[in-house]
């Protein structure tokens, strides 16, 4: 069309703003924090009230939920539960749940009740299906599914809670293989996911440099994480590291919280658990890095003493 910009005339003027702004922010970033203290953010940190703090932005989190208020949202909400309850007989926002139920009830699914016998063999042939495929039968359930509502003619829902009642029944019979599969499930919680796909990213010189970042970052979440288990298991056993990294009601409480969170996903749902622990990540480490600050600053009050 006559006048209008050229595709690579566009694609150019993106680029070179996009390295201004990137220029700018690196720019104010530096200015920001080139007068910062290290010292004594690293003392500030050490003696942070992470309670206040968390009750702080708890207070920010609903504030700005009321100042977003929209009462359409809310009635999509309870409209979209209350379909789901007239058509499944659940007042639910997923009707997929007793999928999750079976990456659990797979690994002994032969044991599975002869009323569930048609479920039941479609899952095991599939089962040996993924395990002579890939070498695992991680969410058998989603391959299998095509075939069990061919030959059940269940809808999804309708699938979702015969398997529930399926899985919960084998669940009740085989208490020890359950508590196997959810043990597997809380150690897989801790192995920090890799969510990506190098290939989508653009410009594609970006992927070597990425990928080199995410190799040292993947290592030192993973230690992070191994460093929280182990203090906190110290923490429970000891007094005395109690004393020495000043444990206290702040980091007992987001303890609990990401200890809670690995130990519900893993009763839930067996098969890349570790997705589930993208939300908590951060305060794994924040609790592992005060504990550590914590730690240092003891140290020379015990050695003068």
């Amino acid at each position: 069309m006559p006048g209008s910009p050229e595709p690579g005339h566009s694609q150019l003027k993106r680029a070179i703003g996009m390295l201004c702004e990137a220029g700018l922010s690196v720019l104010l970033i530096w200015w920001l924090t080139a007068s910062i203290d290290i010292g004594r953010l690293r003392t500030t940190i050490a003696d942070l009230q992470l309670g206040s703090v968390a009750l702080a932005a708890i207070l920010m989190v609903l504030q700005t939920a009321i100042i977003g208020w929209r009462w359409h949202r809310i009635v999509r909400f309870l409209g979209w539960c209350a379909l789901l309850y007239v058509k499944v007989g659940f007042f639910t926002l997923s009707t997929q749940s007793g999928f999750g139920l079976v990456n659990h009830s797979i690994a002994f699914i032969e044991r599975a009740p002869d009323r569930y016998a048609v479920i039941r063999d479609v899952l095991l042939k599939h089962r040996e299906q993924r395990l002579a495929a890939v070498g695992h039968y991680r969410n058998t359930i989603w391959h299998a599914w095509p075939e069990i509502k061919q030959v059940t003619g269940l809808s999804l829902p309708e699938a979702s809670r015969e398997m529930q009642k399926m899985s919960l029944e084998m669940f009740a019979r085989h208490p020890a293989r359950y508590g196997v599969s959810v043990a597997n499930a809380w150690v897989d919680f801790w192995t920090v996911p890799i969510l990506w796909n190098l290939d989508w990213v653009t410009p594609g010189w970006l992927g070597s440099p990425l990928a080199a970042v995410w190799w040292v970052e993947h290592k030192l979440l993973r230690i992070a994480n191994a460093a929280f288990v182990m203090l906190v298991f110290l923490v429970l056993i000891s007094r005395r590291v109690r004393l020495r990294v000043k444990w206290d009601l702040d980091l007992t409480a987001i303890s609990a919280l990401i200890l809670l969170s690995s130990i519900l996903q893993a009763l839930a749902d067996q098969g890349a658990s570790s997705r589930y622990a993208v939300t908590i990540q951060a305060l794994v480490v924040v609790v592992v890095m005060v504990a550590w600050l914590r730690f240092r600053e003891e140290r020379p009050q015990a050695a003068a003493a």
